[in-house]
């Protein structure tokens, strides 16, 4: 009996919520070049985005357009012109994903 009580109170018996992983994380390739700064993909769904291995941005990109610009009037003589990156809606969550760390 004791055996089976402790059994029992093993299994716990609290719920926990079952929620949705985040989307995949992507990642985005920007290059400077003397006149303009370029982002690929341009355009892609709200959600985490991250860098190769040149710099360590990890944010999640709420809907909208963003400019990203480089230099400064003291770094360069003329204007770089900043790339627009466009955020559309949220991903679908990546529960059904697999091989994910």
């Amino acid at each position: 009996m004791a055996l089976a009580v402790v059994l029992l109170a093993g299994c716990g018996g609290e719920d926990f919520k079952n929620e949705a992983r985040a989307p995949i994380r992507l990642e985005l390739s920007g290059v400077i070049q003397d006149d303009e700064v370029t982002v690929s993909p341009a355009k892609l769904g709200a959600g985490p985005v991250a860098p190769g291995d040149t710099t360590t941005i990890q944010k999640t990109l709420e809907p909208g357009s963003y400019e990203v610009k480089a230099g400064s009037t003291k770094a360069v003589t003329k204007e770089i012109r900043p790339a627009v990156l466009q955020i559309g809606k949220s991903r679908k969550n990546s529960n059904n994903d697999v091989l994910l760390p």
